[in-house]
């Protein structure tokens, strides 16, 4: 069997039956493209092994299956899945999220190679079902141009990434498969949740983030950590990346940058956030560019055929 050019990491941790199958549903039916697939399970206990293995099997599937026994959180279960993936290339997935079309990873795997690309990410369809399929009106990040500019703006980068927060999502990303995992092992003694903190961290190194103009994902609204409306998912986010500023000033200890964004999470931490703006008119500029994207923004241009190819799971 050729050496697979991708790994897709599948990142469960008790997940619905329905999602999870419907998402390996949009791992097999990709074209043109050899590809494993790694499962890596958080600690569930019942994460419906033997019918993945039966599943997966049954479409000739290279894969492989990491079960903990005990919870690690997010960072952790990547890391160790990552240490079983043969592809140069992984793009980590959730159950519930969808490939957004059946030549998603032979495009991705293309991107990252015409630019010898580190990480990326690609657009996503933010989703949700209510007796069908809605669609929200949502990006990110809200601001991705300078993603695709040359030559690559380096401390423009750094200042939407570390001072700004237009975080972009790990479900949109297609990392380096080295590269991604060095970047989780540096971030892992302050990080358990948000694993997409390594974009931080790729701006901070000046290592580019490239910008694909394609969708590449389906992301369930609501059912992941960061858009979960809980006080404890919040919780959760904010303190990860409250204290992973704060290993990045050990690290980076002369960034300008991580200074300020230490002080900015510290207002937000005492629940101050109004204070940023009033005292970054820059903040301000930018906060006033993103609430303009959001009143013009429509989402229309995605195709859901492939979608309700997948939905309904096994």
């Amino acid at each position: 069997m050729a050496q697979p050019s991708i790994s897709v990491l599948v990142l469960t941790y008790h997940p619905q039956k329905q999602a999870l199958f419907s998402t390996l549903r949009s791992i097999v039916l990709q074209k043109d493209c050899d590809y494993e697939v790694i499962v890596a399970d958080d600690g569930s206990g019942d994460f419906f092994e033997e019918e993945i293995r039966a599943f997966l099997d049954g479409y000739g599937c290279s894969y492989q299956i990491v079960a903990h026994r005990e919870n690690q959180g997010t960072v952790r279960n990547i890391i160790d899945g990552l240490g079983q993936a043969k592809g140069k290339y992984v793009k980590p997935i959730s159950p519930g999220d969808y490939l957004y079309d059946d030549s998603t990873l032979r495009d991705a795997v293309s991107f990252m190679e015409q630019r010898n690309a580190k990480a990326a990410f690609g657009k996503m369809v933010f989703y949700y079902w209510d007796g069908g399929l809605q669609v929200k009106n949502l990006v990110h990040p809200y601001l991705d141009d300078i993603y695709r500019t040359t030559p690559y703006p380096y401390k423009k980068a750094i200042k939407q990434q570390v001072e700004f927060n237009d975080f972009i999502s790990g479900a949109s990303a297609v990392y380096e498969t080295e590269a991604f995992a060095q970047a989780l092992e540096t971030i892992s003694p302050a990080v358990r949740f948000a694993e997409d903190a390594v974009f931080q961290l790729f701006a901070l190194k000046h290592i580019p983030i490239y910008a694909m103009s394609r969708y590449v994902v389906w992301y369930e609204h609501g059912s992941g950590i960061s858009t979960q409306k809980t006080a404890q998912s919040f919780g959760r986010i904010d303190t990860d990346f409250y204290n992973f500023y704060y290993h990045m000033a050990k690290l980076f200890p002369e960034s300008p940058y991580v200074r300020r964004a230490c002080a900015l999470w510290e207002l937000r931490k005492a629940g101050k956030r109004g204070l940023i703006k009033k005292f970054r008119p820059d903040k301000l500029l930018f906060s006033l560019r993103v609430k303009l994207r959001r009143k013009t923004l429509h989402i229309t241009d995605y195709k859901d055929d492939f979608f309700r190819q997948c939905h309904g799971g096994k």
